[in-house]
């Protein structure tokens, strides 16, 4: 099953100068409860989760061995009602599947997600 692709906010950095109107803006998107998300992976990305639901949700983001055999994911990490939680940056060894992307499951579209890459 295809995961459904989330398109990462490139942050201005300190030096970016005179930002367009609604430069700095951006906006959440509803996660994939059935088929799971995917972004890019390019080493500088950080995922904001914001549960805008009544229960406690929980996100999983999937990991892969590193060069050292080591796999860590976060496994149904629970986001409180109406709460924030913030993951990353996430190195490209250990997190990058084979096809370029992370992977990332919530519990309930109620999980919003908005994906960050630094400058």
């Amino acid at each position: 099953m295809s995961k459904t692709p989330l398109t990462p906010k490139v942050l201005t950095g300190g030096y970016s100068g005179l930002l367009a109107a609604l430069g700095a803006d951006f906006t959440w998107a509803g996660s994939d409860a059935g088929s799971g998300n995917s972004f890019v992976c390019t080493g500088k990305e950080i995922i904001l989760a914001w549960n805008s639901g009544s229960e406690e949700r929980t996100i999983t983001i999937d990991s892969v061995n590193d060069q050292f055999k080591r796999e860590r994911d976060i496994t149904t990490y629970a986001v409180g009602i109406g709460l924030y939680s913030v993951f990353g940056p996430f190195p490209v060894a250990g997190w990058i599947q084979t096809d370029g992307n992370i992977y990332v499951t919530t519990s309930h579209a109620e999980l919003k997600l908005a994906i960050f890459k630094l400058p």
